[in-house]
């Protein structure tokens, strides 16, 4: 039923925190009929996952700690019954 999640994605700055460096990743992305959840999570340039676990649908701004220049991909992946109906990513940063 159609493709997967649709996401735009964008960097919204870096700032201090107490345990180093994080950076907002800020998200639209499209519904998927039927879904229950969504989830994110993203992956930074040095090849480190966060996970973020349960997002509201249609966007979300998340908080990922620094790991280096260049392009964090936030992936978002709806969730039906407790199994992954649909999934989508787009990369913030560059």
């Amino acid at each position: 039923s159609g493709g997967g999640v649709r996401v735009d994605a964008s960097l919204g700055g870096c700032e201090r925190s107490g345990g180093g460096t994080v950076c907002r990743i800020d998200a639209s992305f499209t519904g998927v009929a039927g879904a229950d959840y969504y989830t994110a999570a993203v992956t930074a340039p040095n090849g480190s996952r966060q996970d973020f676990g349960v997002v509201g649908a249609g966007a979300t701004s998340v908080w990922a700690r620094y790991g280096g220049n260049g392009v964090y991909t936030l992936t978002i992946t709806a969730w039906s019954d407790g199994k992954r109906v649909k999934r989508g990513a787009a990369g913030a940063g560059g």
